[in-house]
């Protein structure tokens, strides 16, 4: 009963409910792999080849990158500012005339009128 409401159901088509399922045959293998034995000497020249090989391909990596800021994020945000200086060109300088503009000097700053 259960069965036939599952499989009944429009949502669960997919699911296959009560159909047979095909299992493949395990074929073990022919034989055992092949220990290999190896004497002490020629564990310790193996290892020096393969820390060799770790030291070489070490040297020849790239440094890693120390900054948190990717190179693109700096780029862009580069070229966004001169653009937005580009644009706005005059409004920057008219500011900085006015910041670098000289002034009259009072010969008495408390009292100006003197």
């Amino acid at each position: 009963m259960e069965g036939s409401v599952y499989k009944n159901n429009p949502s669960n088509n997919s699911m296959h409910y009560n159909d047979s399922y095909t299992v493949g045959i395990l074929n073990p293998p022919d034989k055992l792999a092949k220990k290999v034995w190896y004497s002490y000497n020629e564990g310790q020249k193996e290892y020096g080849q393969m820390q060799n090989d770790l030291y070489v391909g070490y040297k020849n990596a790239k440094p890693l990158s120390k900054s948190k800021i990717p190179l693109i994020m700096k780029i862009s945000s580069a070229i966004v500012l001169l653009c937005l200086g580009i644009c706005n060109y005059k409004k920057i300088g008219s500011f900085f005339s006015k910041l670098f503009k000289k002034t009259p000097i009072q010969a008495n700053p408390i009292d100006p009128t003197v």
